[in-house]
């Protein structure tokens, strides 16, 4: 950085933060935004300022900065589905779940595969919860959670309520070889 750069920001740092807010608005890079985005004590107005920001990558970067429950709640100011699941599955299980049993309420419109995404980095308690209780149009994504199970009883209990042909099919086209066997044993 330049040096009247950072004069420049040592200069606005000494400003009250709601005067430091209308200068991120004016400032063009997005560099410095985040430079002064950063300097800001409160959470809810890192927040706000997030919409000036162009760069979803520059976005991403300060909400990481955030608590976890920040996080959570700017997960709706992302454009991209990849940049909302990378924030995700960095959460505790604690907060993924929260996040997953609330995706209304959050206004998360994810996709089935950014779902199975998710879901594979729980416990086998919660992917077996998940597999009930998320709605999945794509039974691929499905089978990826179902070939995450480490349980076989888990797979076996799950396939056995499968009344679909084709989605036994789809399943045992996406299982690995030791879980197709408990497919084969069920169609």
């Amino acid at each position: 950085m330049e040096k009247n750069t950072k004069f420049f920001l040592n200069f606005l740092k000494l400003l009250p933060e709601d005067t430091r807010i209308e200068y991120i608005k004016a400032l063009e890079s997005d560099l410095l935004k985040i430079e002064m985005i950063n300097t800001l004590s409160s959470e809810d107005k890192r927040v706000s300022c997030l919409v000036f920001l162009k760069d979803e990558d520059m976005k991403v970067e300060v909400i990481q900065t955030l608590s976890e429950d920040k996080r959570i709640k700017s997960l709706n100011l992302l454009k991209y589905q990849y940049d909302r699941v990378r924030i995700i599955q960095k959460l505790s299980e604690e907060n993924i779940i929260k996040c997953l049993d609330n995706l209304d309420y959050y206004k998360l419109d994810l996709s089935d595969n950014s779902k199975a995404k998710i879901i594979m980095n729980l416990s086998e308690l919660y992917k077996v919860k998940f597999l009930r209780l998320l709605k999945f149009k794509d039974k691929h994504s499905k089978a990826k959670i179902l070939n995450s199970l480490e349980n076989v009883s888990n797979i076996k209990l799950y396939i056995q309520n499968t009344q679909d042909f084709e989605t036994l099919q789809i399943y045992r086209k996406e299982l690995d070889f030791n879980n197709v066997e408990i497919i084969k044993n069920n169609l």
